[in-house]
């Protein structure tokens, strides 16, 4: 169909380069302030739009909780639960994102499923750094084991 439009036969990788390209220019393009300084750096441009994470009421945090502590290392989940407790809970596990390289447990977005009946429970593990894979795997599964 393009084919038509242009008058000759456009390849999809040129395409998907362009678009990748596109994609890059707009994400980490150069934006300025007020004092005319242009600002790059995609950390800051995420920081200024991030917003402040704050624990509804209904939600009864338990924070910094000690699930293990492999080679002497203390790791920690933040337990966010409803205020009220009747019975058991359904728990969901939050890992983080961050390709095991980086990340934090704070402000986890499951934390909306408190509200309907859940517990969440956001866990830190030992990034590439400081361990070696599989060692992020075997964090969580302690996680797991203690939640239990």
């Amino acid at each position: 169909m393009l084919d038509a439009v242009f008058g000759f036969r456009l390849n999809p990788l040129i395409i998907g380069l362009g678009l990748l390209l596109a994609g890059v220019v707009v994400g980490y393009g150069g934006r300025s302030d007020r004092d005319g300084r242009i600002e790059t750096e995609p950390t800051v441009l995420v920081e200024m739009v991030r917003p402040e994470f704050v624990v509804p009421p209904e939600v009864q945090l338990l924070a910094d909780v000690e699930y293990a502590r492999p080679n002497g290392q203390p790791l920690h989940l933040d337990l966010y639960r409803p205020e009220e407790i009747v019975g058991p809970l359904p728990v969901v596990l939050w890992i983080h994102g961050g390709g095991w390289r980086s990340g934090s447990k704070a402000s986890p977005p499951a934390m909306e499923l408190v509200a309907k009946g859940y517990a969440v429970a956001s866990v830190d593990y030992r990034l590439s750094d400081a361990a070696l894979f599989p060692a992020q795997m075997e964090d969580c599964q302690a996680a797991v084991r203690w939640l239990r």
